[in-house]
């Protein structure tokens, strides 16, 4: 109160995250209120970095200035004012879905309604090539006359290329963050996607589905978020919905981006019903089992796929035609859904299927045996995919450092004993040993940084990276203990396991 920033008198704060402060503010110049957003900066980082990540905050909110559409709040501007970064935004006047969720589940239809209306900002951005990365309910706005607004674009992300790690913590809010953003994959608008998919199931639900009230640490979060399967939705067919949805909530919450709807259009067709259009190249690294939830996707509908599944298809008809053992004709359900575009609060009725006029009886024919087309086998993981599961374990390996969780610390060694070339010990003194060094850190924020995954084989692998840990003392001080490490893993299961550690 009484603070300013350049022409900005700051009336009050509206909201704090780890990321930002949000404050409510006086435009002077134009006599107007406004939301200034100003970044806040990990602890510990030094004066170079703050000073980039300053110029990073601006810059991406100059970008997303660009953005003019009446579903996406306004940003007025990005500067530096008297030495701090803030971006300048349109104040809302309505509630977060956060704050409604609050009261519990929403109606289906307005469920729909609202994802309309959100799918239309995002797919706004997206065609400008800018997508959010931050999608949640907080940052989805609901006007008093009923109107979507999707806010915060400050981390926003201009381009493809990028990874989400930033001065060693990722951008992004764990419950809706897709596994890419998890494990510093690559960003594109599926990401968004499956964060859109997450508020949905979140609406209808009134729960996130990946996080555990009785265990809601973000590391845990995350965990589940890459390697576990959301719990399935209920049925919702009589729900008062013309069309089940659950089949797009499934797809768009898939680990595999390329199993995600092709685009934000493609989700909202098949929020309504459609056929599900997904596109993008398959990751195997996340295909290894079929979801419970994205099952859904699969049953009682079509899955229709982009066209990079068609030498597949190709590959088949010419086997057929090769055989020359029968021709099979299918009547294809592609289509219809193009150029759909649902309304705001509208359901999207589909057509009837048309029953065919009854076939004359056939002519009895003496015909071979058909031999069934082998399923091709899955593609195996690539060695982008096997780094990226290394390293998320790592992320969770070193979390559990600072949460002092020493059962998960421990579930990612192979063999205590062995490990710990003690064969005369016993597990509980092994334990007690890592529970002894575990405390030493327990307030700590314990980070990798520079970390290179050589991949030996599919099941082998070597880490180097820093480990710091860091603590802010009471009295201002800023406490940090770095070492150099290298650790081999095997594949064990399924889990990437520690099976020697040493300090370089």
């Amino acid at each position: 109160m009484g603070d300013s920033l350049g022409p900005y008198q700051i009336r009050g704060e509206l909201g704090r995250g780890a990321m930002a402060v949000v404050w409510r503010a006086f435009d002077s110049r134009l006599e107007r209120e406004v939301a200034v957003k100003e970044p806040v900066m990990p602890p510990g980082v030094d004066a170079a970095l703050a000073s980039e990540l300053a110029a990073r905050f601006v810059r991406e909110g100059r970008a997303a200035a660009q953005l003019n559409h009446p579903g996406i709040v306004t940003i007025h501007d990005a500067d530096v004012y008297d030495g701090r970064p803030a971006i300048i935004m349109e104040l809302i006047e309505g509630q977060t879905l956060a704050e409604i969720l609050r009261a519990g589940p929403l109606e289906p239809s307005g469920v729909i309604a609202i994802a309309d209306q959100l799918l239309d900002a995002t797919s706004y951005a997206h065609a400008r090539g800018i997508f959010h990365r931050d999608i949640k309910p907080d940052n989805v706005f609901i006007t008093h006359d009923g109107r979507v607004k999707l806010a915060d674009f400050g981390i926003a992300h201009v381009g493809t290329s990028a990874t989400l790690t930033q001065a060693g913590t990722i951008m992004g809010t764990p419950g809706y963050m897709a596994p890419e953003q998890v494990t510093g994959g690559r960003i594109d608008a599926r990401t968004d996607i499956f964060a859109c998919g997450v508020v949905v199931y979140e609406m209808l639900t009134g729960s996130n589905p990946f996080v555990d009230s009785g265990d809601p640490r973000p590391t845990a979060v995350m965990y589940r978020i890459v390697h576990q399967d959301p719990p399935a939705l209920p049925d919702l067919s009589i729900a008062g919905l013309a069309e089940d949805p659950r089949r797009g909530i499934a797809a768009a919450m898939s680990k595999d981006p390329g199993l995600r709807p092709a685009d934000d259009e493609a989700l909202r067709v098949a929020l309504h019903g459609g056929a599900v259009r997904v596109g993008g190249a398959t990751d195997p690294g996340f295909q290894r089992a079929m979801p419970s939830l994205a099952a859904q996707a699969r049953a009682g509908g079509t899955v229709q796929a982009q066209a990079s599944w068609a030498p597949w298809v190709a590959g088949i008809a010419l086997g057929c035609v090769a055989l020359a053992v029968l021709v099979i004709v299918m009547n294809s359900n592609a289509g219809g859904t193009s150029g759909l575009t649902p309304v705001a609060g509208s359901i999207v009725q589909t057509a009837p299927p048309v029953t065919p006029a009854p076939a004359a009886a056939p002519v009895p024919q003496q015909t071979p045996p058909v031999q069934p087309a082998a399923t091709p086998a899955e593609p195996a993981a690539t060695q982008a995919d096997l780094t990226a599961e290394v390293e998320a374990s790592l992320t969770d390996w070193a979390a559990a450092i600072g949460d002092s969780d020493l059962d998960r610390h421990m579930s990612h060694y192979a063999d205590y004993v062995a490990f710990f070339a003690r064969p005369s010990a016993s597990n509980a003194e092994i334990r007690q040993i890592k529970a002894d060094a575990l405390a030493k850190y327990a307030s700590f924020a314990t980070s990798l940084d520079g970390v290179s995954v050589n991949m030996v084989s599919e099941t082998e692998a070597v880490a180097t990276f820093s480990k710091t840990s860091t603590r802010s003392q009471s009295d201002g001080v800023t406490k940090q203990d770095s070492v150099r490490q290298r650790l081999k893993l095997q594949l064990d299961g399924g889990t990437w396991k520690i099976v020697s550690e040493k300090d370089l």
